[in-house]
């Protein structure tokens, strides 16, 4: 669960540069809306930092952890799998 709250943002900006470019998806301005694929920000990082200061500008900090639940949601019964079979794999070993 810390490694998805660390993590969660940055997939959260990757998914969100996934499905429509910086800032076109969501609550994203129209302003900032004017920059495409093509425009000057083709350095993914630049498009990364980007994104992440007009989500933090539209919706808080929070918009970075939007979906956050579900991923916990996810993750958890995952985890809980990975390590109590690993401690009887551990023990038949």
């Amino acid at each position: 669960a810390a490694q998805d709250m660390f993590l969660h943002p940055i997939d959260t900006l990757r998914a969100r540069l996934d499905v429509g470019g910086p800032t076109k998806v969501g609550t994203a301005t129209a302003q900032s809306a004017t920059f495409g694929a093509s425009s000057s920000l083709g350095n993914p990082a630049r498009m990364m930092l980007h994104e992440a200061r007009t989500v933090i500008a539209a919706d808080g900090l929070l918009g970075l952890y939007r979906g956050y639940g579900l991923c916990l949601i996810g993750s958890t019964p995952a985890n809980a799998l990975y390590f109590s079979s690993y401690q009887v794999l551990k023990r038949l070993l």
